[in-house]
């Protein structure tokens, strides 16, 4: 499946891809995948519930920056921080950054929507 958007790192290692779909009648979300051009595969996904914007890469590929929000919750919108140097994964939200984990584990987070509001809401 090709991606519908796809926004390259600046040192070109990475690639967030942005998977959009239809959930309602004209209701599209535009769901992030990141690809590891090294590795050869996906090293993180939130999974079909999230829509991402605004898309922000540091200059030196190491940290991205993307807004979410959650179809179907109530959530206000949030801002994740992965630091890909690190393998860390940082939620901001209400005023609150909580770190969340590995890149690996932090796909089941945000899929576990009853953790997720207790952490935040």
């Amino acid at each position: 499946m090709q991606p519908d958007k796809s926004y390259p790192s600046p040192n070109g290692r990475y690639r967030l891809d942005i998977f959009s779909h239809e959930v309602r009648m004209s209701h599209w979300l535009d769901c992030p995948s990141l690809f590891d051009n090294n590795e050869g595969k996906y090293i993180f996904s939130t999974g079909q519930h999230w829509d991402a914007s605004n898309v922000e890469w540091s200059d030196d590929s190491n940290v991205l920056k993307l807004d979410l929000r959650h179809y179907g919750q109530d959530y206000s919108q949030i801002t994740i921080t992965l630091e890909l140097n690190k393998g860390k994964v940082f939620i901001h939200s209400n005023n609150r950054t909580v770190g969340v984990g590995s890149l690996s584990s932090v796909g089941a987070e945000l899929s576990n929507t009853t953790e997720f509001r207790m952490l935040f809401f």
